[in-house]
């Protein structure tokens, strides 16, 4: 079969090496081209990779030397004022341990208040006759005479002096007797002061170790110094509970001789009193 013929008059090829190549065929193919690895996508249309910034040419300060905007007009950096707060945390934690410390403190020291408080249980009740005198209700309709109402008036008033009469007498013996009270329960917190002082020492050198036993022969001997030294506080005390005991005899003895004049009551030593005086003798007596 004859070849096709072009309108210059030439025949044309039916291979594909006859047939002449267009422009866009001529380009290479990239998917045929072999593969690089050194390829990179290109660029976004319109941004460049943003530069690396110059390690070389950064200095040692940190930006937080740096102040920001306001910190010209406070007057310090922002690593100035991160100090600052550390510290006043660390003071605050400070005083924290010392209001700690004050309040266990104050706590010992109410503990040791407590125990020198007066107890109730030491003080049994002493009975005195000496009164102010109640007005007197009328009997019947209430309605007097006038020689009746003189007479209740009168009688009134002789009890309200008897009661004056028995103010002064009983005036400085009961001061005394307060004062006396006072003493016994200085007597009692002294004593139950120093015992805790002393078995709180004991203790705490029992507590203690002690590596070698020259040490143990060194507390051993001084505990027994100890020991020694509070059993003669022991008999001071003793002998001044015998000493009050025999001023608080007088001392009822003089309230006894008011309840005896004044009131009538020549017994109130012998009863009253003597329970009194017993009761206060074995309250305060020591028990160890």
């Amino acid at each position: 079969a004859d070849k096709p013929v072009d309108k210059d008059g030439t025949k044309q090829s039916n291979s594909r090496k006859d047939k002449p190549v267009d422009a866009d065929e001529a380009a290479p193919n990239p998917f045929d081209a072999p593969a690089r690895s050194d390829w990179k996508p290109p660029p976004r249309d319109g941004a460049d990779e943003a530069p690396k910034p110059d390690e070389s040419a950064m200095d040692d300060e940190s930006p937080l030397d740096e102040p920001a905007a306001g910190d010209a007009a406070e007057g310090g950096s922002y690593r100035d004022r991160i100090a600052a707060a550390e510290q006043a945390n660390r003071d605050l934690a400070a005083q924290v341990e010392r209001n700690r410390a004050e309040i266990e403190r104050l706590r010992f020291l109410l503990e040791s208040d407590r125990d020198n408080e007066p107890s109730p249980a030491n003080l049994p009740p002493m009975p005195l006759s000496c009164r102010p005198p109640a007005p007197e209700t009328p009997a019947g309709d209430g309605v007097l005479s006038p020689g009746e109402s003189e007479a209740l008036d009168d009688a009134f008033d002789a009890a309200w002096e008897q009661f004056e009469e028995c103010k002064r007498c009983y005036q400085q013996p009961l001061a005394d007797f307060e004062a006396q009270i006072l003493l016994y329960e200085k007597l009692r917190g002294i004593y139950s002061g120093t015992k805790k002082y002393v078995t709180n020492v004991i203790t705490t050198g029992d507590s203690l170790a002690k590596p070698h036993y020259l040490l143990e022969n060194a507390w051993a001997a001084q505990k027994l110094d100890i020991k020694a030294a509070f059993a003669k506080t022991g008999q001071a005390y003793d002998a001044k509970l015998i000493e009050l005991n025999d001023k608080l005899s007088l001392i009822l003895d003089r309230i006894g001789e008011c309840e005896t004049s004044v009131n009538n009551n020549p017994m109130w030593r012998q009863t009253s009193g003597l329970f009194f005086h017993q009761t206060m003798a074995n309250s305060y007596k020591r028990s160890d």
